[in-house]
């Protein structure tokens, strides 16, 4: 908009120089028909310009005006959806944060009498536990890099069905029947055992007694 003013106002200055000097050369020179004619090349070459340049404003005025209004509908959309990620990972970590809390309390508590035995078993619950935190604060900084484009990856041949086993070994998980075939994908090994024991303990947690 400001050049436009600017740029119609040198065209309005240069305009009214042109009818003075035609209206100085008709008093000298010009009939009046070479006057009129003089004036209106001058109103034309004025407006003309003058007019293309405020069109041309107007429409970046509304080009800008819709970007914002984009820019603020992904603003609304982002802050929307970190509310629902934030809701996620809340509803993700409390159970396995209230049971380390528990298991903790109880182990550190000397009023509790627990077999060796039991307290193994509880040791062993609270490091898989303890584990399962980690893992989903290791998604969650996972997640922040891949959208910050900071995420690196490398990428090697590998054999699924080792990091399959891994995984399943690491979690102490023996509710699941394995019936592995010899492939081998392109990935990075630590995502692709982050990939899996996602999709490994999800099975085990919401699959029911038969998970394959």
């Amino acid at each position: 908009p400001r050049r436009a003013v600017r740029t119609t106002a040198i065209y309005t200055t240069l305009g009214i120089g042109a009818v003075a000097a035609s209206h100085v050369l008709q008093l000298q020179v010009l009939s009046p028909v070479q006057y009129l004619f003089l004036i209106g090349v001058a109103t034309l070459l004025t407006v003309g310009p003058a007019t293309w340049t405020l069109l041309a404003a107007a429409g970046e005025i509304v080009q800008q005006r819709a970007a914002r209004e984009a820019l603020a509908a992904e603003k609304d959309e982002l802050l929307l959806g970190k509310d629902r990620f934030v809701a996620s990972i809340s509803h993700e970590l409390r159970t396995p944060l209230t049971s380390v809390v528990g298991l903790a309390h109880s182990l550190s508590n000397p009023e509790e009498h627990f077999g060796e035995q039991e307290r193994v078993e509880l040791m062993a619950l609270l490091v898989r536990e303890s584990e399962e935190v980690a893992a989903i604060v290791e998604d969650l900084l996972v997640a922040a890099r891949a959208q910050s484009g900071q995420l690196a990856l490398s990428v090697e041949t590998l054999p699924l069905a080792p990091q399959v086993e891994s995984v399943i070994a690491a979690a102490g998980i023996d509710a699941i029947e394995l019936e592995l075939e010899p492939v081998v994908v392109l990935g990075d090994p630590i995502r692709v055992r982050q990939v899996v024991r996602n999709l490994v303990s999800n099975a085990a947690r919401y699959g029911g007694p038969n998970v394959s």
